[in-house]
């Protein structure tokens, strides 16, 4: 027969196969949590990661946008000292436009007479022959330069009579 301390031996002997069971089972359970674990805290960190470049990639663009905000002012400013000046400059230069027909105006009215084309050719004529040297032809001493008033007069009666 079997004592109780055999039996009570025996049992003890089995119970460290299923505590040493129970251990493996548990060590299982907390190496699969280990392995959840360290995948949630790689993905957490991951996001952490993703979110900090979100972020630096926010300030870059928001600096660029700043500096790009301050370039447009710039030019619209210059744009419109631009438009400023071309319009000041073509004030001047319908101010100036008028200026030469009042100008052409008056000549023509007080050299060249109000319908008169003939006389525009001929002061144009003279305005020419301004810049040639006049050559002063000399009377020869028989004739005077200018006919006497008498022989105008003569000239005339028998040119009337003729």
């Amino acid at each position: 027969m079997t004592s109780v301390s055999e039996v009570t031996d025996t049992r003890v002997a089995a119970i460290p196969d299923v505590a040493e069971a129970k251990n493996t089972e548990a060590d299982v359970v907390d190496r699969a949590a280990d392995v959840v674990d360290r995948a949630g805290n790689a993905i957490v960190e991951l996001v952490n990661r993703a979110a900090n470049n979100g972020e630096a990639n926010l300030l870059a663009a928001q600096e660029t946008a700043e500096k790009l905000a301050y370039q447009l002012r710039a030019a619209q400013g210059r744009i419109n000292e631009l438009e400023a000046n071309v319009r000041y400059y073509q004030d001047r230069t319908e101010r100036a436009e008028k200026w030469m027909h009042q100008i052409s105006s008056e000549i023509h009215r007080k050299f060249l007479g109000a319908d008169d084309t003939d006389s525009a050719r001929r002061m144009a004529e003279r305005l020419q022959n301004l810049d040639k040297p006049r050559v002063m032809l000399r009377p020869s001493r028989r004739e005077p330069a200018t006919p006497s008033f008498l022989r105008r007069l003569a000239t005339a009666g028998v040119r009337s009579s003729d």
